[in-house]
């Protein structure tokens, strides 16, 4: 059903802004905590000033790059099969190749993929450094505070549940989101029946990204024993009022 061109400019914009700020914003945590690990001193406790100014510009830089959502985006006809749907207007393989790579996460899940690497190398080299360091008899004014060190621990181990978790979920939308690309405007062999199955399963596989989306708070929970403290008062205020 046509319910004008700007209702479909405004879906697919927000669809897109939420895919994109979702991947940036999760890049954004992945690349906090490497850092956390391999400089401590430097960057394990950003202020809440400095937190605030880096969501707030990826939030800016997600808008960005979903505006051209509202420009290019428009109802579809196939006469063939008697469809009409919302997506481009014009014949653009560089957007298409652009929703493939940035829209659909691939290129923010190999920053997080290679982040991810570096942050579990540099954990085992920080876990060996420091058994020594405690076998060998070292000063404990040298060593990190129990405390500290199982809360660091525990953070590293639930950024990479999570990145594991991202990757698994959104992993089928931008492949099948690359595969339509190469065979619409690389190979240019795909029928109207092919090319609907393939948006079929791409609709069903971007169930898994809001799934994964909605279910991160539950990783949050087994591992954060501070986000378990601010839940529990959270509902404690909720009861109350």
């Amino acid at each position: 059903m046509n319910f004008g061109v700007w209702p479909c400019r405004m879906y697919r914009f927000l669809a897109g802004l939420a895919s994109i700020h979702a991947y940036n914003s999760f890049l954004l945590v992945a690349a906090d905590r490497c850092l956390a690990v391999y400089f401590p001193f430097k960057f394990i406790n950003v202020s809440s000033n400095t937190a605030i100014r880096l969501s707030l510009a990826t939030l800016l830089v997600s808008l960005l790059s979903a505006l051209p959502f509202v420009v290019m985006m428009g109802y579809v006809t196939v006469p063939e099969q008697k469809l009409v749907f919302c997506w481009l207007t014009v014949n653009s393989g560089a957007f298409q190749l652009y929703d493939a790579l940035y829209v659909k996460g691939i290129a923010q899940m190999l920053l997080i993929f290679l982040i991810n690497l570096a942050l579990l190398i540099k954990m085992a080299q920080v876990t060996r450094q420091h058994n020594r360091l405690v076998n060998g008899g070292a000063n404990q004014s040298n060593i990190m505070p129990k405390q500290l060190e199982t809360e660091e621990m525990k953070a590293t181990i639930m950024i990479v549940l999570l990145s594991v978790l991202v990757l698994i979920c959104a992993v089928p939308a931008a492949s099948l989101g690359l595969i339509n690309y190469i065979t619409v405007y690389i190979s240019h062999n795909a029928s109207n029946g092919q090319l609907q199955l393939m948006w079929n399963w791409l609709d069903i596989s971007l169930f898994l990204v809001f799934l994964e989306q909605s279910t991160k708070w539950i990783v949050y929970l087994a591992q954060s024993r501070t986000f378990r403290r601010k839940m529990m008062i959270y509902l404690r205020y909720r009861r109350r009022s």
